[in-house]
């Protein structure tokens, strides 16, 4: 396990046994580390100031720094950073960047194309990165060559909209909006073709989006919104459920479950899960630790940024979920 911290520390951890993560090693990046992109043997880092960096960690009690390149842009705290093959794609300030890791040693900047304003998501298909542009919309950049990468399909947004996070399922992509606010869905084919399906209007903007088959799942405010997307074209809504804590709200759909990360509110934070299996009536089944930034779901664990570290749960069980294991960052 990988973890980037404000210091600029990249930390390699043993969860072997989740209940006591190890410490195996780790390497400083110089500033802040803002996005990690795991691949093989290698971790690439965007940092605070400004540079992509490549991490050796084939030998994960000594990680060693193997490649530092500044992107020459103006810094940014977020925006993400995707990876497929031999390619690294970083929507950065403004812009898509395209890098070569092949070899792996190697982090050459192939290609850099602007979107006009700031990107906000990046998620791959094949050969093919798909990002959110703010005011400009959705755009897919093909790399099947990675030397002559070119952009081929285009979503524009309307108005005063901006694109913000993404989720896909099959060839449907579902893309945060505010102002309005609400979640476009589209459908993504041919590697280069954007097709407006649909538009969820919500009365606030949401904080996050999933997607599984037929169903989404958004969070607003302290509440997750269920909707059916079996057409995509004439989604409806399903049914809600509410925290009424005032948190902000962030979800991961696995199976039948919803798993829903709330912190910043008046309490009762922490990690919720809710069983889906009857969308049309969701059941809260547990809740474990008071806040949560953001929960991975791996297998049977749980991996939740609780803003203080690390919490590993073990999931196994979703209506008895437990704490394993803990580091701080």
């Amino acid at each position: 396990m990988f973890i980037g911290t404000t210091a600029g520390l990249l930390r390699v951890f043993s969860i072997a046994d989740p209940w006591v993560p190890r410490l195996l090693g780790d390497v400083s990046l110089g500033s802040r580390i803002n996005r990690l992109q795991p691949q093989g043997n290698r971790v690439y880092a965007y940092t605070q100031n400004a540079e992509m960096v490549a991490v050796d960690v084939s030998d994960v009690s000594r990680p060693r720094v193997v490649a530092a390149r500044p992107t020459g842009l103006p810094s940014v705290n977020g925006y993400e950073v995707a990876s497929s093959h031999a390619v690294l794609v970083a929507a950065l300030y403004r812009g898509m960047k395209v890098y070569s890791i092949a070899p792996s040693d190697t982090l050459v900047a192939l290609y850099y194309f602007p979107t006009s304003d700031g990107p906000d998501d990046v998620i791959m298909k094949g050969n093919t990165a798909i990002v959110s542009c703010w005011t400009v919309g959705l755009r897919s950049l093909e790399y099947s060559d990675p030397a002559h990468p070119k952009t081929k399909g285009f979503l524009p947004t309307v108005g005063t909209q901006l694109f913000l996070g993404l989720s896909m399922s099959g060839d449907v992509i579902a893309c945060i909006s505010s102002s309005p606010n609400g979640v476009a869905l589209s459908r993504f084919t041919d590697s280069s073709t954007f097709s407006f399906l649909s538009f969820i209007a919500l009365a606030a903007a949401p904080h996050s989006v999933a997607l599984q088959d037929s169903l989404l799942l958004t969070g607003v405010r302290d509440s997750v919104l269920i909707f059916s997307i079996a057409n995509p074209t004439q989604p409806y809504r399903l049914s809600s459920w509410t925290a009424n804590n005032f948190a902000d709200t962030y979800v991961d759909l696995r199976g039948w479950h919803g798993y829903i990360s709330q912190s910043g509110g008046t309490g009762n934070g922490g990690v919720k899960i809710l069983d889906i299996s009857n969308p049309r009536s969701p059941v809260q089944v547990s809740s474990v630790l008071s806040s949560a930034l953001r929960t991975l779901i791996v297998d049977s664990l749980a991996y939740v940024a609780t803003g203080n570290g690390l919490a590993i749960l073990n999931v196994a069980d979703p209506t008895t979920p437990f704490v394993v294991g803990s580091t701080p960052t």
